[in-house]
């Protein structure tokens, strides 16, 4: 029986990574909130679990026998509180791909009572943090005597599946944010090719994971 679990199965990235485990040989239960998921799982002679994220008390049985649980389905500030909180309850290691800053803050917030259980949460874990922080700390190593870092990436206004869109969303719905010697300031200036520039922002993740684990806090 398959010990870890993908939930939000059926969308672009949870597609994509139920593709790879089977390319691994590995065998993941696979779950979601739509009945349609069923047919799909069927096809791919994939264990299954559909349930709703409502509250913790509904997602708790579905983890019963549950190692690692991964979470493709965001937006995750407004769905995920409650497989949160079953995953500490079960003991079950967490992992999801959200960009969004405020989730974030509230994975790292239930840090202690992860560490209680004995297991863990990794959130962000495709996201531009991963890159960031790599970089600030290969910036760092190269540049030892530096006492700040201005560090911009720039791309797409568009995102590419619903699900980012819907995390896009809710980033912008709690206003945009930019972090400047270690304190959250609405203005957010950045610099591009040498200019200063006071412009729009999408708020990431790494608003919070730079600071607690990044060398430089900016």
């Amino acid at each position: 029986m398959s010990t870890w679990m993908i939930y939000g199965a059926t969308g672009y990235m949870g597609k994509r990574l139920v593709e790879e485990a089977l390319r691994r040989g590995q065998r993941p239960i696979v779950a979601g909130r739509s009945g349609h998921l069923l047919a799909w799982a069927r096809a791919k002679e994939l264990p299954c679990r559909i349930f709703s994220l409502h509250t913790t008390q509904e997602v708790l049985p579905f983890l019963q026998d549950i190692h690692i649980l991964v979470d493709c389905a965001g937006p995750y500030t407004t769905r995920s509180a409650a497989i949160l909180h079953a995953c500490v309850k079960k003991k079950v290691h967490y992992i999801d791909l959200s960009l969004e800053y405020q989730w974030s803050q509230r994975v790292w917030d239930f840090s202690s009572a992860l560490e209680e259980q004995g297991c863990w949460a990794v959130t962000g874990a495709t996201s531009y943090t991963l890159l960031s922080e790599h970089l600030a700390r290969y910036l760092k190593g190269q540049l030892p005597n530096a006492t700040s870092l201005d560090l911009t990436y720039t791309g797409s206004p568009l995102p590419g599946t619903r699900g980012s869109l819907l995390s896009y969303l809710s980033i912008l719905s709690y206003g945009q944010k930019a972090r400047s010697h270690n304190q959250i300031s609405t203005q957010c200036q950045f610099s591009v090719l040498g200019g200063r520039t006071i412009g729009q922002n999408l708020s990431f993740d790494n608003l919070i994971f730079n600071f607690y684990s990044g060398p430089l806090m900016y």
